[in-house]
């Protein structure tokens, strides 16, 4: 980074506290009393069907995509017999694809499924995500998850280089139709219109199941975004929480409160903000209209370490790419090469 019109470098301090590595940014289920539907095993059978009556779960398909449904904003909650509580959902879906999210505490596991006509398959996982990420359009094989025709015998190798083989068909599990598939290692059951219903691990020695217990539709997410403002000195900041559904994209969220912070402008938009796999990087890119109202190197550094850390924030990171229509940022005052990181700073 450099100051026009100075000939020294200004060397920036590394702020490690800001992103306040205590917290997390990541999305957490919100639980409200407009849920549809909440229940417990002790109360009503974990998978009652949500908008059909129960004789319909009853139904056999021999149709694969009827046991692993690409289902929106709905939360599975699993408990395992061990005493661990974990959810899954959808983050992020079109026509043939969805990201799906198993989050245990604070962490996702991501897996992007792809779907034809006779097969779901894995074409991309990632694990460990403490951020919000659309990996929708990466590219890949990893594994079959499930394939079809449903019938006893049909195998295929999954997403851990596993043979898996559907061992039983139309089982009644708590009311639901449910086929088995069976490694090695584990056996799943997948109900019809439920997906996963019950899984149970290391088969081969201290096994552990892990069984759907409530399922909520039209769930949200409460995604926190923190924003820092400059005044008198010091840096403050605000923790501000929303609402979002499962295929939101967090830039939207992060531009709409920067606006109201008036840290940027209203037509100041953000293109796009990543964490590109090939580095590890986070990059955003903002329109041109980033330049506009600048009026002093004092105000342009404000700016610029507001999001930066906000940024931060979301992504756990202290340095990011920020880039404008995808070239380097070239401000009234302050100029930055393309390779330049921009650093949170006192």
């Amino acid at each position: 980074m450099s100051i026009k019109r100075k000939t020294i470098l200004i060397f920036m301090v590394l702020f490690l506290s800001a992103c306040n590595s205590s917290g997390s940014s990541q999305a957490e289920l919100v639980e409200e009393d407009t849920v549809i539907e909440s229940y417990t095993i002790e109360e009503t059978p974990a998978h009652a069907k949500l908008d059909q009556a129960d004789s319909a779960m009853k139904t056999y398909s021999t149709n694969i995509h009827d046991y692993f449904p690409f289902d929106r904003d709905i939360v599975k909650y699993y408990k395992s017999d061990d005493g661990e509580e974990f959810s899954s959902f959808v983050q992020y879906g079109d026509e043939t694809r969805i990201q799906f999210a198993t989050r245990r505490r604070d962490t996702d596991n991501i897996h992007v499924y792809e779907k034809d006509e006779n097969e779901i398959r894995v074409v991309f996982r990632k694990e460990g995500i403490t951020y919000r990420e659309n990996y929708l359009n990466q590219t890949g094989f990893v594994g079959v998850h499930l394939r079809g025709p449903v019938e006893i015998g049909t195998s295929w190798v999954n997403s851990d280089n596993q043979e898996a083989v559907i061992t039983g068909v139309d089982l009644e599990i708590d009311g639901v139709s449910s086929i088995e598939v069976t490694t090695d290692t584990s056996v799943q059951y997948y109900g019809y219109q439920r997906g996963l219903i019950k899984q149970i691990k290391n088969i081969n020695s201290n096994p552990i199941t892990d069984t759907l217990e409530r399922l909520r539709i039209n769930q949200t997410t409460n995604f926190n975004i923190m924003i820092y403002l400059f005044d008198d000195g010091k840096w403050s900041q605000e923790l501000i929480s929303n609402d979002i559904s499962m295929n939101s994209d967090a830039k939207d969220f992060l531009q709409l409160e920067l606006v109201r912070a008036r840290i940027i402008s209203e037509s100041v938009q953000i293109n796009s903000m990543t964490r590109k796999l090939s580095d590890d990087r986070v990059y955003v890119d903002f329109n041109n209209e980033i330049y506009n109202g600048i009026e002093s190197l004092q105000q342009e550094r404000i700016m610029l370490q507001s999001i930066v850390r906000s940024v931060g924030y979301l992504y756990g990171v202290n340095e990011i790419y920020l880039w404008v229509e995808g070239e380097a940022y070239q401000g009234p005052f302050i100029e930055m090469t393309k390779n330049e990181l921009l650093q949170i700073t006192q």
